[in-house]
């Protein structure tokens, strides 16, 4: 696919698919990496506002993830290029994150969108690196085509199928590369084996964490808006978290 191409199928859908982008050695390596820092999790802690918004699921960053075969997947030219494609010549690198879904503990994340569209040019791209299959039994990532457009507003089932939804059964080694904010969840790991989701992060220059700092963290779930580390109300409020006051009719979902 072509940048043009690329960059076109990213403007109508929210998302865009990349093949191939790991060879089997890079795979290795970073799977390795992967592994080992999975291995050094600890407990999961039960967080009752993740039981909340139906997050279940662990996140590595920093320290954690500064692993050779991990780095070298950050240090790929062509990640940076993919990026410029898709977002602007002059995005900056926002940093890498891991999702770790593990095995038989219901780990699945619900339906929602990574920035609020309010918060518009300062929205980032999300790029998902896949290590491992993704397969209906480990768990998958799934968006909803053209949802970048449509902001949520109303209540809805955490985890449901929606309709149009794609979801991204893909060999390792795939990339997926979507908007903040695009609809997605991930299913959850009914597997042996934890699942990976290496995540990097890349925004406009005008969107940089310490020129924003209110901005980053304002999500839109299945249940309500999102606010990280703000307190939780019973009405809509810029003040904190809440949940929507309506729901919506299913009718209304597949007009996305």
């Amino acid at each position: 696919m072509s940048g043009d191409q690329l960059r076109q199928e990213f403007e109508q859908s929210g998302f865009v698919v990349v093949g191939d982008f790991l060879a089997e050695d890079e795979i290795a390596h970073a799977l390795a990496d992967a592994e080992a820092a999975a291995d050094a999790l600890g407990e999961d802690p039960h967080r009752p506002d993740r039981d909340f918004w139906g997050v279940h699921s662990r996140r590595l960053s920093g320290e954690a993830l500064d692993r050779p075969g991990l780095n070298a997947i950050v240090r790929k030219p062509e990640l940076h290029r993919i990026a410029q494609r898709l977002l602007c010549e002059d995005c900056v690198y926002d940093g890498i994150g891991m999702q770790v879904y593990l095995p038989h503990r219901g780990h699945k994340q619900s339906w929602h969108t990574d920035t609020d569209p309010d918060d518009l040019p300062f929205s980032c791209l999300t790029m998902v690196i896949y290590v491992q299959d993704q397969t209906p039994a480990t768990g998958m990532t799934r968006l909803v085509p053209g949802s970048h457009r449509t902001p949520i507003e109303k209540r809805f089932p955490d985890h449901a199928d929606l309709p149009g939804q794609f979801a991204a059964e893909l060999p390792a080694g795939s990339l997926c590369a979507f908007q903040s904010t695009t609809w997605h969840s991930a299913t959850e790991n009914r597997s042996d084996r934890p699942r990976f989701a290496l995540v990097a992060r890349f925004c406009r220059p005008e969107y940089q964490r310490d020129r924003v700092p209110q901005y980053y963290g304002r999500m839109r779930h299945a249940r309500g808006a999102r606010r990280s580390g703000r307190p939780m109300f019973d009405h809509p409020t810029d003040e904190g978290s809440y949940p929507w006051p309506e729901t919506y009719d299913p009718a209304e979902l597949p007009f996305l």
